[in-house]
């Protein structure tokens, strides 16, 4: 019998959860449910939730509630979630890409390291429906899995000290796609022209914890006139 989920004190504002200790993509729909339930508790108990790809953070107020009777409130919340995390309105988001060497950096790179086309590459990372597992890093960045066996690689030897704003990533089993110019590790398939974070919109992102996505290849035409840069 499985010793998952399991409930942790940290301290005395913080509870951890821990739904598995390998990551899965039936994970995500289960979590945002309990995040979903946690929200919904009086106002100021909960204080900040961390979601990841197996675990939950919940820091909370101390003077509302002590750690073991969240505890037991959580214990409830996470027996619901398995019977209800299949019910938690899981979206479908397609995300745009122009994938090409001038937009994806390491591209050819990638498909020569892995002895394939760049063809057979662009096929391997849009195929899937990629579950969201966290968002961090920074706004608008979402951890997303999980990536063809086929697609794997580790991250650069040496990282870029500016990745370009909209650059579609992989590392290992991971994708995401960087919404502003950062430093990075990531190998670079291609770019999105899609804006994946405005502090304006309510949610900032276009994705939760949970939903899925769907990289869409399009053309370079197509790229500049849903407002992409090169």
């Amino acid at each position: 019998m499985s010793s998952f989920p399991k409930i942790q004190v940290v301290n005395e504002s913080n509870l951890i959860i821990y739904f598995s200790d390998e990551i899965d993509s039936a994970l995500p729909p289960q979590i945002a449910h309990v995040v979903n339930q946690l929200k919904s508790l009086e106002d100021g108990i909960v204080i900040d939730l961390t979601p990841s790809y197996t675990s939950l953070l919940i820091t909370f107020n101390p003077v509302l509630i002590s750690a073991d009777s969240l505890l037991k409130k959580v214990a409830t919340i996470i027996q619901q979630s398995e019977q209800n995390s299949t019910n938690v309105n899981s979206r479908l988001i397609e995300i745009p890409v122009y994938y090409a060497p001038e937009s994806g950096l390491d591209l050819e790179d990638t498909a020569t390291v892995l002895g394939v086309s760049i063809e057979q590459i662009i096929q391997l990372h849009c195929e899937p429906e990629y579950s969201v597992f966290a968002l961090g890093f920074m706004p608008g960045f979402a951890f997303m899995g999980i990536v063809d066996e086929r697609l794997r690689l580790p991250r650069l030897s040496t990282p870029r000290t500016k990745v370009p704003k909209g650059s579609v990533a992989i590392t290992e089993m991971q994708t995401a796609v960087y919404p502003k110019p950062t430093p990075g590790g990531w190998r670079l398939l291609g770019r999105s022209p899609m804006t994946l974070f405005d502090p304006y919109n309510n949610p900032p992102q276009p994705y939760q914890i949970g939903d899925r996505v769907k990289f869409q290849p399009i053309s370079r035409e197509q790229y500049f006139e849903l407002g992409g840069e090169l």
